[in-house]
Parts: C-alpha cells; structure tokens; sequence
C-alpha cells in the first residue's frame, strides 16, 4: 500500500458530549466490513451509538488517524477527510488482501458539570465502582473532567485474514483482540485485552454487544448488551452470539492531581463483522 495513492480519504472525527453529563461513544462504522481488493469503499464514524450518530466535530480534533495493514501503517492528510452534518465519512481505496485496521484517536477537551450531573453520568455509563468512590470522597458543587475518544475499526478484505488485526496504535487507552474476528463464526468466543498506555488494565467495565443484539440475565431480564470484567492481564472473552456488526467499549476514568481538571477519562471501542 502506498501512502500517496492506496489510502485516500479518511474520516473526521466526532466526539464529545452531546450535552452536560450526557455522554457518547465514538465507533467506527464500514460501510461494508468485509471488502473487496483494489476497490472504493466507504467507512463512517458514528458518535453516540453504534446505530445512530448524532454529530460531527472539527477536523482539529484529531490527534492520530490510521490504516494498518501487514504492509505497514499508513496517516491521511487532512485534505482527504470529509465532515458531514450529523457523521464524518471515510472513502479510500483497499489494496491486497489482508486484515486492515482503521483507528483514530482525539486530542483532549475539558467538560464542567455539576456534582449531581456527574453522578448521573457515572451511574448511565456503568461506572459504578467510580461512583461509589465519588460518593465517598467527592466534596464540592463542580466537577472538571478532561476526555479523550479512541476507536479501531477491524475490517477484512479479500479472502485471507492476516495478522495486523492485532496491531496496537500506541493509543491511551486500546482494545487489541487476541484472535482475528474474521477467522471466527457464530457461537465462537472472542477474547480482547485492555490496555492503559500499552499495559494491561485489571478490573475494568467492558460492554459487548452488537446491532440488534438480544440476550438476557439469569432472571430473564432483557440485556442491550454484555457486561464483562478484565482479568488480572486486561483480558475479557465473550461469547459471538449472533451474525452482524459487533462492538465492545470500555471507559477508563481517573482522578488527577492537576490544577486544571478533576478527573480524567479515556473512552475507547472496537468493532467489526462476524458471519
């Protein structure tokens, strides 16, 4: 893949909150996840959820933007990035075949809110062992958290399936899959690992889930999607449960010791197809 005419046209980004305390994911979307060598595709960035976007953002937003294939890992220029109303859309042209990945990652921004606000928020998002610990400690009426979104797209082309789906864009928080999603099928598991600067995060919340995607908990309670744990070594496996786009997300959360936030958060997911 040449840099100059392989990859042409990535997508912008779009992140943030959509209001005060109410927050949304960031997914990379393909038009097709299973692609054709040598031919135009078209991949979107979704921000809110993985069935609806809900806004773009600037283009100055972006602080990494890449294609990764066994050939190595490409950057877009700006120029080749396109911003739509209510979602960002990525043209490029594949090359040989092979597992690709697509990520990106945002520059920071800085979000106040009230106390009340930022609880709700916790509770929404699942945070709850960040909520317990804000309950206990927390004293005062507002709360400054600087956030940063990071998304990886898994996408096949051709026939074979190679190994750069586990490559890792050195990202402040990443989901790396331990197995290639295009080498599994309905009713197999898949493993991914957690990383906080390149090391394995323990103990952390991971989502799972995918389009449609219906399951329910031992009580017969309806699920929207998985809830899963890390192990000591960041890992979380989970079982492909049904045909279609899969995503998984994790949101890692922290106080800092900085004069000009409170907290800190890094907001991360992966996704791809199974057949």
């Amino acid at each position: 893949m040449r840099e100059t005419g392989r990859i042409i046209c990535l997508s912008a980004l779009l992140m943030g909150f959509a209001a005060v305390g109410t927050a949304s994911e960031m997914f990379i979307k393909a038009e097709s996840f299973e692609q054709a060598p040598n031919s135009a595709q078209t991949a979107y960035l979704f921000n809110g959820t993985i069935d609806r976007s809900s806004y773009s953002t600037d283009l100055e937003r972006i602080a990494d933007i890449s294609i990764v294939t066994d050939n190595g890992r490409v950057t877009p220029s700006k120029e080749q990035w396109l911003v739509q109303e209510s979602l960002s859309a990525l043209t490029y042209e594949s090359a040989a075949a092979g597992t690709y990945i697509v990520g990106l990652s945002t520059h920071p921004r800085t979000i106040e809110m009230s106390s009340d606000e930022f609880s709700a928020y916790l509770a929404q998002e699942g945070l709850q062992d960040e909520l317990d610990d804000f309950g206990v400690n927390w004293q005062g009426p507002l709360v400054r958290e600087r956030y940063a979104k990071h998304s990886k797209a898994v996408i096949q082309v051709g026939e074979s399936p190679s190994g750069a789906y586990r490559s890792r864009l050195q990202h402040k928080l990443e989901i790396v899959p331990d197995q290639n999603p295009y080498e599994l099928r309905f009713g197999n598991e898949l493993t991914v690992q957690v990383l906080v600067d390149g090391r394995p995060a323990a103990n952390r919340t991971v989502r799972a889930g995918a389009e449609g995607f219906h399951s329910h908990d031992p009580s017969g309670v309806h699920l929207k999607y998985y809830t899963l744990r890390t192990d000591d070594d960041g890992r979380a496996t989970f079982l492909i449960s049904q045909k279609g786009v899969w995503y998984v997300s994790v949101i890692y959360l922290e106080s800092v010791a900085d004069d000009d936030v409170d907290f800190e958060s890094n907001w991360a997911t992966l996704t791809f197809a199974v057949d």
